[in-house]
């Protein structure tokens, strides 16, 4: 709820970071559903956050699960499983390195 001073409050500051599932799994975005995940900010901060899948994942993250955040939509962020072919996929499509 509070910042600290001059600390990153935009919703762009957790794309790219990993949360994990709270909700019992995570909808795809154009079922017009949200699922939930808790996320630790660069900062070291806890947010909940809406979350849904992309329309071309493969794979459901379920509760307990990690998601790496790719994306914000207007109501929910977008996330995909972490570790899995999904985030392979999308490395490969973004040309980002893979941290090993």
């Amino acid at each position: 709820m509070f910042s600290s001073f001059g600390e990153d409050v935009k919703s762009e500051r957790l794309i790219g970071c990993v949360g994990t599932v709270t909700s019992k799994a995570i909808p795809y975005l154009i079922e017009g559903k949200i699922g939930q995940a808790d996320v630790y900010d660069t900062a070291g901060n806890l947010v909940t956050i809406s979350i849904s899948l992309p329309h071309w994942a493969d794979v459901i993250p379920h509760h307990g699960q990690q998601i790496l955040i790719i994306d914000r939509q207007e109501h929910s962020y977008i996330g995909i499983g972490k570790d899995s072919s999904d985030e392979d996929k999308w490395m490969n499509q973004t040309n980002l390195p893979k941290d090993s």
